[in-house]
C-alpha cells in the first residue's frame, strides 16, 4: 500500500536525524512549549521524528491503531503517535529501528502528507543544529544540488532551529528526506 519504495541508503546506526520533533533537539521543550522532551532510541538504532498536523496523525494511527499496526509490522520499526498536541500545534511521530525500516515507514506515513489541493506533498524534519552547515553546504552548495537533483524544494529555518521543510513530488521529497539523514548520521538528539 506504499506508493513507492523509500529506501535509506546510509549504513551508520546511531541517533542521528531526527524528523520534526516537538520540541526540536533541546533539552526541554522550548519556551512555552508543555511536554515530554525528545526521546531517544536504543543503542545502534536511528531515531526519525516527524511533526504531522493531528488529522494526519489520526489518518496514521487508523481506526484501532491498525494502520499504525501495520506500519511497525511492515517496516520492522517501532512507531510511537504523541497524543498530545504540540509545538506550533502539530504531532510527533517517532520512528525507531533500522535507517532501511525507517525510510519505509517514512513512505508508509507520507502517503497520509499529501497537499490535496495541489497534490505536492510534505514534510518536516528535525535535525542536530550542529549538522545544519553540513545539509547547507558552502554558499548553499549542498542544499541547492539536493534541490535540483530531487526536484523539491527544501527550506531550512531562519532561526536555526534545525527544522528542515521539505515539499515536493512524493518521491521527491523521500529523496530528500535520505540525503538529508545521510548528511546528518551521527547527529546527537539532544543538541540544540
Amino acid at each position: 500500500w506504499l506508493k513507492g519504495p523509500a529506501t535509506f541508503s546510509s549504513t551508520t546506526q546511531s541517533s542521528a536525524m531526527y524528523g520534526t520533533a516537538n520540541y526540536g533537539l533541546r533539552r526541554g521543550p522550548p519556551e512555552g512549549a508543555e511536554g515530554p522532551p525528545a526521546k531517544k532510541g536504543r543503542p545502534g538504532e536511528e531515531v526519525a521524528m516527524l511533526l504531522v498536523t493531528p488529522a494526519a496523525a489520526a489518518k496514521v494511527v487508523g481506526k484501532g491503531g491498525k494502520t499504525v499496526q501495520q506500519l511497525q509490522t511492515d517496516a520492522g520499526v517501532q512507531i510511537d503517535v504523541n497524543r498530545e498536541v504540540g509545538y506550533h500545534g502539530y504531532k510527533e511521530i517517532q520512528l525507531s529501528g533500522s535507517l532501511s525500516g525507517i525510510g519505509h515507514a517514512v513512505g508508509g506515513i507520507m502517503q497520509f502528507m499529501e497537499d490535496e489541493n495541489t497534490g505536492t506533498y510534505h514534510l518536516t524534519l528535525q535535525i542536530d543544529t550542529n549538522k545544519i552547515r553540513d545539509v547547507v553546504g558552502p554558499s548553499g552548495a549542498v542544499i541547492n544540488d539536493c534541490q535540483r537533483s530531487t526536484g523539491t524544494s527544501i527550506d531550512m529555518a531562519k532561526d536555526r532551529s534545525g527544522r528542515v521543510d521539505i515539499s515536493g513530488t512524493y518521491d521527491g521529497v523521500l529523496g530528500a528526506a535520505n540525503r538529508v539523514l545521510e548528511l546528518t548520521a551521527g547527529g546527537d538528539p539532544t543538541n540544540g
